[in-house]
C-alpha cells in the first residue's frame, strides 16, 4: 500500500475516532447529567417561575400523586383532576394541611370524548397554569381483539383515556402558555412503547402515541419557551400492575420513581426517569425488538392466562 492511501486512511480513522469519542462522552453526560445533578440539585428550571398552578390527572393514586407530591414540595399549587370526587377532596385537603399549597379540584372521566372536555377548560378558567402532567392511564390488563368480552368499550376508554386526554390537555392549557412563553408539559408513557407487546397491542399503541406527541410537540413549542418532556418508565409498583409486591431496584414506589423523574426536568426532553430502568432501555436495545420480547415474553403470557381465567375463557392459540 502506498504511503498515500495509509495517510488517508489514517486521517479517515482519527475522524471516525475522534466523533466515536464525542458520541461517547456526550452519551455519558447526558446520563451523569439526569441521574446524578438531576438527583443532587433537582430540576434544571425554576419550577414556581413557570406558573403558580400544576395541572395533574390521574392525581389520587401511584405515579400522579407521588408526582403531585414532589410539586407540592416545591411550593406549587396542585389541580387535582380525577374521576373520583371522594380521593379528590381527600388528596386536596392532605396537600393544603401537609405542604400548605392551594388546593383545587376537576372531577373529570377521561374515558369521555372531545367534546365533554369543557367541564375541564371550565375549572382551569383564570388559573395560571404552569406545569401540566398528563398521567392518566388505565390498567395493562391484555386485550385480544378476537377473545376479549366487550372489546369495543375496553378499547374505546383505552384509547381516549391514554392517548386522547394527552392531546386534548394539552390544548387546554397550551394557549395560555404560548401566550406567557413559558410552561412545561410532563407527558406520561411506558417503556412497553418500546418493544412490540403482543396481547397487549392497543396498551403499548397508545403509549407510543404519548412518545412521539411528546416529541412533536418539543419541536413545535420550542420557540415559544415550552418544554415537552416524555417520561418512558418501566414497571413502576401501583395499583395497575395488579400485584401486590415490594417495591424494590428494578420496580420502585412511585415516591422513588418521581423523586428521579422529577429531577430530569430541563435536562432531558425524552427520558426513563429512572437510572435502572435506563439500563434496561439499553439492554433493550442492544437486544433489539424480537430479542427484547422474547425475553419479557412469559410474563406477558401469564397475565393474558390470568386475566382470561377469572373471565371464564379459554385462551385461544
Amino acid at each position: 500500500m502506498s504511503p498515500c492511501w495509509v495517510e488517508y486512511f489514517t486521517t479517515f480513522g482519527l475522524i471516525v475516532a475522534v466523533f466515536l469519542g464525542y458520541r461517547i462522552c456526550q452519551g455519558f453526560y447526558n446520563i451523569f447529567n439526569q441521574f446524578v445533578l438531576g438527583r443532587i440539585f433537582g430540576p434544571a428550571l425554576d419550577l414556581k417561575k413557570l406558573g403558580k398552578w400544576a395541572v395533574v390527572t390521574g392525581a389520587t393514586d401511584g405515579i400522579g400523586l407521588a408526582y403531585a407530591k414532589q410539586l407540592a414540595k416545591r411550593g406549587i399549587c396542585i389541580v387535582f383532576v380525577s374521576r373520583s370526587q371522594e380521593k379528590l377532596e381527600h388528596c386536596a385537603q392532605e396537600f393544603a394541611e401537609k405542604y400548605g399549597v392551594e388546593t383545587k379540584t376537576i372531577v373529570f372521566d377521561f374515558s369521555q370524548p372531545y367534546d365533554k372536555y369543557e367541564t375541564v377548560k371550565k375549572g382551569l378558567a383564570g388559573l395560571e397554569v404552569g406545569i401540566l402532567v398528563n398521567n392518566v392511564g388505565t390498567g395493562t390488563t391484555t386485550i385480544r381483539l378476537t377473545e376479549t368480552p366487550d372489546c369495543d368499550k375496553k378499547l374505546n376508554d383505552l384509547i381516549h383515556i391514554q392517548a386522547l386526554s394527552c392531546a386534548m390537555m394539552t390544548h387546554c392549557v397550551l394557549h395560555d402558555m404560548m401566550e406567557r412563553r413559558k410552561g412545561v408539559i410532563v407527558n406520561v408513557s411506558s417503556f412497553t412503547a418500546y418493544v412490540p407487546m403482543p396481547f397487549m397491542s392497543i396498551y403499548p399503541a397508545t403509549k407510543a402515541f404519548v412518545d412521539f406527541f411528546s416529541r412533536c410537540m418539543s419541536k413545535e413549542c420550542e420557540t415559544h419557551g415550552i418544554l415537552f418532556q416524555c417520561l418512558l418508565p418501566h414497571f413502576v409498583q401501583t395499583k395497575m400492575l395488579l400485584e401486590d409486591r415490594e417495591p424494590n431496584l428494578m420496580r420502585p414506589s412511585p415516591d422513588t420513581f418521581c423523586k428521579s423523574a422529577i429531577g430530569t426536568l430541563g435536562r432531558s426532553e425524552r427520558t426513563f426517569g429512572y437510572f435502572p430502568h435506563f439500563v434496561l432501555g439499553c439492554v433493550a436495545n442492544l437486544m433489539g425488538e424480537r430479542r427484547a420480547y422474547e425475553y419479557i415474553k412469559d410474563d406477558v403470557m401469564r397475565v393474558r392466562y390470568r386475566t382470561l381465567k377469572q373471565l371464564g375463557i379459554t385462551p385461544q392459540e
